[in-house]
């Protein structure tokens, strides 16, 4: 991934057609605010996804309503390497 930095230091500097927040010290303050708002919005955006992928699943295949509250959320990539203790 190519950081804002990065760019920086090849002399590209980004634009926003939707957010012009100027140049300075408080224009990156709001940038990297939005940004970070942007990622948790994608994140718990990928939760509801997949939440629903499950629930969809599980009615294609049948499984029963009181089950269907059983099904947990898929693990992250992380949680998916490490082994699980009883």
């Amino acid at each position: 991934m190519i950081s804002k930095r990065r760019l920086q230091k090849h002399g590209v500097s980004l634009v926003s057609v939707t957010q012009d927040f100027g140049e300075g010290a408080a224009a990156e303050f709001a940038e990297t605010i939005i940004a970070a708002a942007d990622a948790l919005h994608s994140a718990e955006n990928g939760k509801h996804v997949s939440r629903t992928m499950l629930r969809m699943r599980a009615k294609a295949s049948g499984t029963a309503p009181s089950r269907l509250s059983a099904i947990a959320p898929l693990p992250s990539n992380r949680e998916a390497r490490e082994p699980r203790t009883p």
